[in-house]
């Protein structure tokens, strides 16, 4: 293993050791919709290991174990944060809410499964394939599921 391998292997794994599970997070408190600052957390780290993942992906000089460990992360962190409410269905109530919540959660699912796919292309040297599931089917998860999910944010501020 090269040396900025071994620096890159070292840096997740620091990394994915310093994100432990939460759990649960639920921001119902009756106070309406407010974000969930865990959730959101976890989103954020999505979206860095998202960009690492394709920036690895775009460059031929980086090996793909890179890319791998980044999808790696993303899958753990979707795992985690599948098992989160977002704030936005805070406002919601009874079977409404459950019904979102599945929603949620199987959109959550959607995202791992086009992640295994992501990780198989890169084990199998398909650097393209790969980067079309980021172009295609994971910016489209993503982008629906900001519109269902994420409380829109003031324009005022």
């Amino acid at each position: 293993m090269n040396m900025t391998l071994s620096v890159a292997v070292a840096s997740l794994t620091i990394g994915l050791a310093s994100q432990a599970p939460v759990g649960w997070a639920s921001s119902d408190d009756g106070a309406g919709m407010r974000p969930n600052p865990v959730l959101e957390d976890r989103m954020e780290l999505v979206k860095h290991e998202l960009k690492a993942a394709a920036r690895a992906i775009r460059n031929p000089d980086t090996p793909p174990e890179i890319a791998i460990l980044h999808v790696s992360m993303l899958q753990r962190l979707i795992v985690d944060a599948k098992d989160m409410t977002p704030g936005r269905l805070d406002s919601v109530e009874g079977e409404q809410r459950e019904a979102e919540i599945a929603e949620y959660r199987r959109t959550q699912c959607k995202v791992l499964i086009e992640l295994a796919k992501l990780e198989m292309h890169l084990l199998d040297g398909d650097r393209e394939a790969a980067w079309d599931v980021i172009a295609g089917p994971l910016a489209d998860l993503r982008d629906s599921g900001h519109d269902r999910f994420q409380i829109p944010e003031d324009d005022d501020d």
